[in-house]
């Protein structure tokens, strides 16, 4: 309800009653089986141009700030006044450069797991209808890292920023 005010259990939207923000951590349907919720930053409002170069971000011109270079598999990006990490990863990296205009009414997300991210890079922009509210902290966490699903127990609680 970060965003929108709609009838329970449908997507009829009654009032706006705030505006996504760059930096927001949101949950939405994921655009390509909307029956699934998908967790990523919020990068790109409509309209915007985004730059997305081996890894580094640049929004209508400007980069994001913080600090890392191309051979860092660990960083830091500022999103909304904060320090966030950012990871890499030198065996799925996507380096090179990709462009995308932001249509009106639709939002860009990346992950912060930025070459091991199933993201708006691979499969496009996500409506606003399909927003469904900001995240706060981590409920539940689950690593499919081996062929067992391990909880990962340090990660339950965790505010996210």
């Amino acid at each position: 309800m970060a965003y929108d005010l709609k009838v329970p259990f449908t997507n009829f939207v009654v009032t706006k009653i705030g505006e996504p923000r760059r930096g927001d951590i949101v949950v939405f349907k994921y655009p390509q089986d909307e029956s699934i919720n998908y967790l990523k930053r919020l990068i790109g409002l409509p309209g915007d141009h985004i730059l997305v170069e081996d890894g580094f971000i640049t929004i209508n011109g400007e980069k994001v700030p913080g600090s890392g270079s191309v051979d860092e598999l660990s960083y830091f990006e500022i999103w909304k006044n904060e320090m966030v990490q950012i990871n890499r990863n030198s065996r799925n990296r996507i380096d090179g450069v990709q462009e995308f205009v932001v249509p009106e009414e639709m939002y860009f997300f990346m992950g912060d797991n930025r070459d091991n991210s199933s993201d708006s890079r691979s499969w496009g922009f996500v409506p606003r209808k399909n927003l469904k509210g900001r995240a706060h902290f981590v409920l539940w966490n689950i690593s499919f890292a081996n062929l067992v699903p391990q909880i990962e127990i340090d990660r339950i609680g965790k505010l996210l920023q």
